[in-house]
């Protein structure tokens, strides 16, 4: 079963370590937060759906390689 996630507008300053750990989610919003980086996203090899807008985000440097919509 495909997993869901929606950490939106919930003040995070890093991306919470518990993510990773979910090898299904396919969507995953984090917009309207205060990340500066994303790092370690590209383990999350299901994720389909990124949004991350409205964050302090400079660079991306990695993502996973099943990634079709980013925002």
């Amino acid at each position: 079963m495909n997993a869901e996630s929606d950490l939106s507008s919930m003040r995070l300053t890093c991306l919470p370590f518990h993510l990773i750990d979910i090898k299904n989610i396919v969507y995953l919003d984090l917009s309207n937060n205060s990340l500066k980086n994303i790092c370690g996203i590209e383990k999350l090899a299901s994720l389909k759906e990124l949004r991350c807008s409205h964050n302090q985000l400079t660079t991306v440097d990695v993502l996973p390689l099943g990634l079709v919509i980013l925002y």
